[in-house]
């Protein structure tokens, strides 16, 4: 699983990549992969990957300008709504202002 805790770490800043693409990426199946990731890191591929993001997002809210709105199309959220409610969700529902992105 190191391999594929590798390739989530280098594409944190940007979509997730799937978990078929990650999976090929580790030449195993989608199926061991998902089994062998939770195993190893107590929860889902996706979810290792927002909390990468978060972890992320939590650091550049503090020190930076951007705002929530920025942040979420930066990494990849289609929604801000979508990137809102897996901040909360990891964040103990810490709710975010997005015009100050606090």
């Amino acid at each position: 699983m190191l391999k594929a805790t590798k390739i989530l770490e280098q594409h944190f800043p940007h979509k997730f990549p799937g978990v078929v693409a990650l999976a090929d990426g580790c030449g195993i199946s989608v199926s061991k992969l998902k089994r062998d990731f939770k195993k190893a890191h107590g929860m889902t591929p996706l979810k290792y990957f927002r909390n990468l993001q978060m972890n992320y997002v939590s650091g550049m809210l503090s020190g930076s300008e951007k705002t929530v709105k920025q942040l979420s199309a930066e990494l990849g959220f289609k929604k801000s709504s979508t990137f809102s409610a897996w901040y909360n969700k990891i964040n103990d529902n810490n709710e975010l202002n997005y015009d100050t992105g606090v």
